[in-house]
């Protein structure tokens, strides 16, 4: 995601390259913390505006040239890659009030990323709680189940109150679902639900979930659920690498809709 300050799962960001590609995204604080901080600016918003109107007319795989608006801004691609979500709402989400202030840009594993411009690093806090959340996202897309748990219950540990809605309980849930402990995800999504009960994600997973376990009718109680939020049960975009997991998930919701035997 580009945005003024950058984050990594590395723990040293010197100024101009400010860490490395961990799955298909380069991420950053959102808006709320950068409000926070006072570092949020109207440039900002328009630049991240600018660029995903200017991908979207470019197509899945835009050409960078001297006429993209980041060099007209005389500022650097951290990366060169697709966009894959841009700014505002994201794409296809269903969610409410879902709004993503910055742009993800895919890349590979291990692609160097760098700082759109020269400046101080003014935080490399390796106690940053949503550091490590975000770390953990990029670990579960990429396959790295261990580990992303891992991330992500450092994440709660140095930060228990300041939760990312049901996000941490979704990626430990998602993490037991990718490695068949049916249950032990159940019980995960379940609680991620009772805390935000407008994300369409933990009800997919929770579908699927219950009906992998064979607890079909369960299943079609939570895809009724889901269908108050959103009418795509089904998701058309997901930000995980591994075709496994993909389908795992895919093939439990198609289960849950009747569309399998």
């Amino acid at each position: 995601m580009f945005a003024p300050l950058l984050t990594s799962t590395d723990r040293e960001l010197p100024p101009r390259a400010s860490g490395t590609a961990c799955a298909v995204c380069v991420t950053t604080v959102n808006s709320r913390d950068l409000t926070r901080w006072g570092m949020i600016s109207v440039a900002t918003i328009m630049a991240s505006g600018a660029l995903t109107g200017w991908a979207a007319a470019q197509g899945s795989n835009p050409s960078y040239d001297a006429h993209d608006p980041l060099t007209a801004l005389r500022l650097h691609w951290p990366v060169r890659g697709p966009i894959n979500s841009g700014f505002g709402t994201r794409r296809s989400s269903g969610e409410r009030g879902d709004v993503h202030a910055g742009i993800d840009i895919g890349a590979r594993a291990g692609t160097p990323v760098r700082a759109p411009a020269s400046a101080i690093v003014a935080v490399a806090n390796p106690s940053y709680a949503r550091g490590w959340f975000f770390s953990g996202a990029l670990r579960l897309w990429a396959g790295e189940l261990e580990l992303s748990t891992e991330h992500m219950e450092t994440s709660l540990r140095l930060s228990p109150r300041e939760r990312e809605g049901n996000s941490h309980l979704l990626f430990i849930g998602a993490a037991h679902f990718f490695k068949r402990r049916f249950e032990e995800a159940a019980s995960k999504f379940v609680l991620g639900i009772q805390e935000t009960q407008y994300r369409p994600r933990p009800y997919q997973y929770l579908a699927a979930c219950y009906a992998h376990m064979g607890r079909l009718d369960e299943a079609r109680e939570v895809v009724a659920r889901l269908r108050a939020i959103t009418p795509l049960v089904v998701p058309d975009e997901l930000p995980l690498r591994i075709p496994e997991h993909r389908e795992l998930l895919l093939s439990g919701l198609r289960l849950a809709i009747g569309e399998m035997p």
